[in-house]
């Protein structure tokens, strides 16, 4: 089953993001710009299923959180002084 609910050719970096804020994961606009088509597709699926999996949907499956994801939030943590920067 599909979960994603936007035709990955209509994702945009700033719904991509939005998602991705939703969930808990502050990525820049400058970083997420930079993004590829199919990474912003990846990013959006993993915060979808992010989000509907702690709805108490457990059939959800989840998957691993994708590795420029990752970065990008170490990298935000890093440059705005939240807890968990690489540097804590």
């Amino acid at each position: 089953m599909r979960i994603t609910f936007m035709a990955p050719e209509r994702l945009t970096a700033d719904v991509a993001r939005n998602m991705l804020a939703v969930v808990g994961v502050p990525v820049a606009q400058e970083t997420i710009g930079g993004w590829t088509q199919f990474e912003l597709v990846m990013a959006y699926d993993w915060a979808t299923r992010e989000y509907l999996h702690a709805s108490d949907n457990t059939t959800v499956r989840r998957r691993d959180k994708p590795s420029f994801v990752q970065v990008a939030q170490d990298v935000e943590k890093v440059l705005t002084g939240l807890p968990g920067g690489t540097d804590d």
